[in-house]
């Protein structure tokens, strides 16, 4: 990776280290992948535009060191109910 590469990088994880804090992404980050490197990331949006606009606001995007692919999930998906604090079990 180029330095200029890991800025860039560094743009993309701070951008979607906001989007997170933000509540926009449930989860975000890179896969595990023997393959090459790739990541897998989880968002709530109103609608397909807003998701457009979030993915081309990703500064590895707008460098050009990744394109994204999105998909909707079924309504039918299972989500967890978050742990909070205080449950038993959780530090």
């Amino acid at each position: 990776m180029t330095e200029v590469e890991r800025k860039v990088m560094s743009e993309h994880i701070a951008f979607w280290t906001h989007q997170v804090e933000r509540g926009t992404t449930v989860v975000m980050g890179p896969v595990l992948d023997p393959r090459g490197a790739c990541g897998i990331g989880v968002v709530e949006v109103k609608d397909e535009a807003e998701l457009r606009a979030l993915l081309a606001s990703d500064p590895a995007v707008k460098a050009g060191l990744q394109r994204d692919e999105f998909y909707p999930m079924s309504p039918r998906t299972i989500v967890r109910k978050p742990k909070l604090p205080f449950e038993e079990g959780v530090p």
